[in-house]
């Protein structure tokens, strides 16, 4: 193998999550848009057959954001909250999600983890002390291992911003140290974001070794545009409290190798242009980077 070939084969493959079309299912016109891999953001059980028919016939690989399938907009996903039915009926849904992509051979799930909270103030967002809050979440890390052992699908653990018990590098890299079947799906927004950090590139740093996936977009961290999934920009220029991705990427690349580089920015319904143009400019700079 010539060693052109290598590096050709080391790079992570660049796709695009559902959401940069506002979340339409139509796989196959995203395909066409030239993306090595897909992701499925939200579909309901009527959809679902069919996507699942798409899926089996795909040569592209598609994974599943947990939960799939599912009617209406999630509300609560108490992974790794207090309430044990609560927690009882997340993982429910992680199973559900696991058992549809077993059947339609999907290439993956993301799960959120730990439980999503709102940004502050914290006294309303903020669960009941606990102090188990640690060993629970912990606990909560092997049901999840136990489900993809279980259903043999990889499962990709989303790093969230706000839960107030975990959240940092150290957090994460204490769950997969702890279960090395689950990896982490690095959503870059929510590291940015983070409340337990404000260093993105040592949060980066220190988890990369632990990533199969990254959700890329870029967004800033204050004001009321804080957290909103945009569309990375075309040309190099950062502003002010915005994520320096060429840099980020160059961290992610002398750190890790994720399998997947995943946009997921929020389109318009039928952007699938802006969609076919983000895949080239992100596949462009992943392939001028030595990958680790």
């Amino acid at each position: 193998m010539t060693g052109a070939a290598q590096t050709s084969m080391a790079l992570p493959l660049v796709g695009l999550s559902t959401t940069v079309v506002g979340a339409s299912t139509d796989l196959g016109r995203l395909a066409e848009t030239g993306a090595d891999v897909l992701e499925l953001c939200r579909c309901d059980f009527e959809r679902w057959t069919r996507i699942a028919r798409f899926i089996r016939s795909s040569s592209t690989p598609i994974g599943l954001h947990c939960p799939i399938p599912y009617d209406g907009q999630l509300t609560s996903f108490e992974i790794t909250g207090p309430d044990q039915s609560e927690r009882r009926l997340a993982l429910r849904l992680v199973e559900r999600t696991l058992q549809a992509a077993a059947e339609s051979t999907a290439a993956y799930v993301v799960v959120h983890f730990p439980s999503p909270r709102r940004a502050g103030p914290w006294s309303e967002s903020r669960p009941a002390a606990d102090p188990d809050g640690w060993a629970r979440i912990l606990q909560d890390g092997a049901d999840l291992a136990e489900l993809q052992r279980r259903f043999g699908v990889p499962v990709f653990v989303e790093n969230l911003s706000y839960h107030p018990e975990f959240g940092s590098a150290a957090h994460y890299r204490a769950l997969f140290e702890s279960f090395p079947n689950l990896r982490m799906c690095l959503d870059v927004g929510h590291a940015h974001l983070s409340r337990h950090s404000t260093d993105l590139f040592a949060f980066v740093r220190d988890t990369a070794g632990f990533v199969g996936s990254v959700h890329w977009y870029d967004t800033v961290r204050t004001g009321p545009d804080a957290g909103r999934h945009d569309r990375p920009p075309a040309a190099v220029g950062l502003e002010e409290d915005r994520i320096d991705l060429p840099a980020l990427l160059r961290t992610l690349a002398a750190q890790g190798r994720p399998d997947y580089m995943v946009l997921e920015y929020a389109g318009a319904v039928d952007e699938f242009a802006a969609a076919r143009s983000a895949v080239r400019r992100l596949r462009e700079s992943v392939g001028e980077l030595s990958w680790r």
